[in-house]
């Protein structure tokens, strides 16, 4: 059992900022595996003889994107929890600070006031970039779900599926397969 209350009870603000160059990675890569997706049949026949693990390559690319939108969106509801309490606070700190006569409580309370201040612009920053890359992941996930494999989902190793490998490649082996045939009968009684 976790001592935890929640997922959002282990977050803080430095996971969040090394968590950031994640976004970048995965848009490049859903992007990237996007647009390298050759052409493809309604049969998924392909003249790209990789084309259905390229698909299945896409596919994944868009899940890790998929995951890290959801995280972005956990970071975010955290980071708008963390702005309301530290408004609260803010609030707090300078109503006791207006009703301190003694100097030495009310320059703490002033330093309290500051460090409460430049936590909320983290936040507020956090908070945009945030808002950037979910907008950058969204449309990278909206332009890979454009090109979609048909027939269902793409195998990472067609060449160990009997029926992917005649989809891809069958159609020269029938061809194949009747020359050998011919061969076979020997020379005709023509010659």
């Amino acid at each position: 059992m976790s001592i935890y209350k929640s997922d959002a009870d282990r977050i803080a603000a430095p996971d969040i900022e090394e968590y950031m160059p994640a976004a970048k990675r995965h848009i490049d890569e859903t992007l990237r595996a996007t647009r390298q997706l050759p052409k493809v049949d309604e049969d998924g026949f392909s003249e790209c003889p990789l084309a259905e693990q390229l698909y299945a390559k896409k596919e994944e690319a868009v899940t890790g994107a998929e995951h890290c939108l959801q995280k972005f969106y956990e970071y975010r509801d955290w980071i708008d929890e963390q702005l309301e309490k530290c408004q609260e606070n803010l609030s707090v700190i300078s109503s006791g600070k207006g009703s301190l006569n003694t100097e030495s409580p009310h320059d703490r309370l002033s330093e309290a006031e500051v460090q409460q201040e430049a936590f909320i612009k983290r936040l507020e920053n956090l908070a945009e970039q945030i808002d950037e890359a979910c907008e950058q992941l969204n449309e990278a996930i909206r332009e890979a779900s454009k090109k979609e494999y048909p027939g269902g989902n793409p195998r990472k190793s067609p060449q160990d599926d009997s029926d992917s490998y005649e989809r891809n490649i069958g159609r020269d082996l029938l061809v194949d397969d009747e020359l050998k045939d011919i061969i076979e009968m020997g020379p005709s009684s023509e010659d």
